[in-house]
């Protein structure tokens, strides 16, 4: 299996180290074949010691998932940015529905998903646009919010244009975190 784009999240319980991969991670973590390409998680605790493993993204050789951003909330939470296509536009990651309009061969979406630190997915959000957006890196931030302030992800990223003539946009995208961490919600600041 090759690996590439890794990151590493660091907090006091250990090290969290992703990376986009070829293939399987682990027998316990199947690929569709060698030439699956999606995401592999590995939590270590402070010793160095294998705590779990995880692959994220679809077993199917008509998507892939890559990596680019990791980090680890102040609870413990795991968050992981990266990007999905699939083939077939009609289909997300884990079931979510795709940004794009549906009416391209393929698109390709920027997702966020959360696991515990046990490892247990918590949840995937994928986002986007008709275009094929490409996420670059997320950072937590407090925003005020109706004279309270909110956990909230700024995730950074830019716009493929479907016309190759135009040039790629950037784009933000604000995600609020609730201290429960089950579900979330979403604002997409277009390219302007």
């Amino acid at each position: 299996a090759g690996e590439f784009s890794p990151q590493v999240a660091v907090d006091d319980f250990g090290v969290v180290v992703g990376a986009t991969l070829t293939g399987s991670f682990g027998s316990y973590n199947p690929a569709a074949s060698n030439a699956d390409i999606g995401i592999g998680l590995a939590r270590y605790d402070l010793e160095g010691q294998l705590l779990w493993r995880r692959r994220l993204g679809d077993q199917s050789l008509e998507s892939s998932q890559a990596l680019s951003d990791l980090l680890i909330t102040d609870d413990g939470t795991i968050l992981v940015l990266g990007s999905t296509l699939n083939q077939d536009p009609d289909l997300g990651l884990n079931g979510q529905i795709p940004a794009g309009s549906g009416d391209q061969v393929a698109d390709v979406d920027a997702f966020i998903t959360a696991f515990t630190s046990e490892g247990d997915r918590l949840w995937s959000h994928q986002f986007g646009s008709q275009a094929d957006d490409q996420p670059l890196a997320f950072d937590l931030v407090s925003l005020l919010k109706n004279d309270d302030f909110v956990d909230t992800l700024a995730v950074v990223g830019y716009q493929d244009p479907l016309d190759v003539s135009m040039n790629e946009q950037a784009w933000i995208e604000l995600v609020e975190l609730p201290e429960d961490m089950q579900s979330i919600d979403s604002t997409y600041l277009p390219p302007a």
